[in-house]
Formats: structure tokens, C-alpha cells, sequence
């Protein structure tokens, strides 16, 4: 069963640390919009995942989405990962279609947040 998205103006708490951004913090959804996740490996054998905005296939005649087995590049550094830079090639060893993705303001600051999955409605 999919999970409940959120809205613009919804009050929401992350559930983990992610990217500088401690959990049990409460910001206020300002955009959304819906993605593939891919969870790869990376460097310290440690399982993450990246987003199509930032990863893509490293074989120009593949396309766009890749299937579990590919492999891709990331191309952007936007969402600052600790464990993946610009150029990183990295196998795809899950794929998540259909991941919602928020804009969120935190203390009067927008952040991009990465599945919301990872937080919850605040009450």
C-alpha cells in the first residue's frame, strides 16, 4: 500500500538524519514532486540511495531509467551526500519508482528532502 503524500503547508517531522537535517525535526512541506530512487552501493560497502535528479545512466544509448544491474553516474551535487560526488559510478542494485520528493523549509530555510517515506505528519 502507497503511503499518504503531503502538501504545501503541511507540518512534517523527519524520522532520520538526512543531510545535515537531525531527525525529530519539524519544517512545513513547500513543494513536491515524484521520482525513481536507485539504492546502490557505494564506496564503503554501505547501501544509499540517489534520486533520477541526480543519477544517471553512464551509457548514453541506455536512456534515462535504469533497471536493476546497470550501472550509472552521479551527475549532480546538489543534495550534498556524503557518500557519492559528481562522477561516482555506482551499480543499481534496487529500483523505486514513483518516490515523492519535497521542498521543505526548515527554520526559514529551504531544503530538498528525499522520500517521504522518511517523514510524518506532525500533530
Amino acid at each position: 500500500m502507497r503511503y499518504k503524500p503531503f502538501y504545501p503547508g503541511d507540518k512534517v517531522i523527519t524520522i532520520i538524519d538526512f543531510e545535515g537535517i537531525p531527525s525529530g525535526t519539524v519544517g512545513t512541506i513547500s513543494s513536491k514532486w515524484s521520482g525513481t530512487a536507485y539504492v546502490v552501493q557505494v564506496a564503503d560497502g554501505s547501501f544509499e540511495w540517489l534520486s533520477s535528479s541526480e543519477f544517471n545512466s553512464d551509457d548514453p544509448n541506455k536512456g534515462f531509467i535504469l533497471e536493476e544491474g546497470d550501472f550509472g553516474v552521479v551527475t549532480s551535487g546538489a543534495h550534498h551526500h556524503d557518500h557519492a560526488r559528481v562522477g561516482d559510478r555506482f551499480k543499481v542494485y534496487k529500483v523505486i519508482h514513483d518516490v515523492d520528493h519535497y521542498g521543505i523549509y526548515f527554520n526559514n530555510e529551504l531544503k530538498w528532502y528525499g522520500g517521504g517515506f522518511q517523514l510524518v505528519k506532525y500533530l
